[in-house]
């Protein structure tokens, strides 16, 4: 099996400056899904985290932008890291 198949995280646990692809959106409000996409947040896209709080928002580079996440919110979503294999 994949490695990349069984580690699955929240948003909110990435440490800064991974990529990873956003997968399911969890219990998260339809308007809040709404509200993500209107930014141009999709599944199946990947994302950069550019900041990371204990408490506060989860910053993430999407396209050109970046988008401020509520750590409640990011608490929701998952994704699965990229995983860089030594020698890449």
């Amino acid at each position: 099996m994949n490695k990349e198949a069984c580690v699955l995280q929240k948003l909110s646990e990435v440490t800064e400056g991974s990529v990873c692809t956003l997968v399911k959106w969890g219990n998260i409000p339809a308007t809040e899904i709404r509200r993500l996409r209107d930014l141009g947040i999709m599944t199946r896209m990947p994302v950069t985290v550019s900041l990371v709080t204990n408490s506060g928002p989860i910053v993430i580079a999407v396209n050109d932008a970046r988008v401020a996440v509520a750590h409640h919110i990011a608490d929701e979503i998952m994704v699965l890291p990229k995983i860089v294999e030594s020698g890449e």
